[in-house]
């Protein structure tokens, strides 16, 4: 029996590339992949010191779906959306998982960011909230400050 070697496209490596992006810009840790398998789409990750298990699969060329199980074994699914300018925006398929109160209410948040360094909450409703801070007077910065 012959075992076929596997061939590391462009598209293996951009896919290997965004599952790494998105997990530095949710946990502003450095990233790296331990082993991954493309048959299965189940693999490992060093997150800073710790090793989580990960699954991930490719929706679109700018989408990927993801979850990690945390060490304590729980398991969070998140969607990862690529935009022009190498940015990613994560965020949790639950709403509600990642929220803060503001005075304009309650406010959904994803990661967005380009690395571990260059990364920032926004809200999941952005105009929505551009909205309210712009009503009370106030910037979406100082509005996001304004826990309740």
């Amino acid at each position: 029996m012959s075992h076929k070697k596997p061939v590391l496209t462009a598209t293996v490596c951009r896919f290997i590339s965004m599952i790494s992006q998105a997990v530095e810009v949710l946990t502003g840790e450095r990233v790296y992949l331990a082993q991954y398998d493309f048959n299965t789409g189940y693999g490992s990750m060093i997150v800073g010191n710790i090793v989580y298990q990960i699954g991930a699969s490719l929706s679109r060329d700018d989408l990927i779906h993801f979850h990690l199980v945390r060490p304590d074994g729980q398991k969070i699914f998140y969607t990862a959306l690529f935009e022009e300018g190498n940015v990613v925006k994560v965020g949790t398929d639950k709403d509600g998982i990642h929220q803060k109160m503001t005075i304009a209410g309650k406010c959904s948040l994803r990661w967005v960011g380009t690395t571990k360094d260059d990364r920032r909450e926004e809200p999941l409703y952005l105009r929505q909230f551009e909205y309210c801070a712009q009503v009370r007077g106030m910037t979406l910065d100082e509005l996001l400050r304004t826990e309740v």
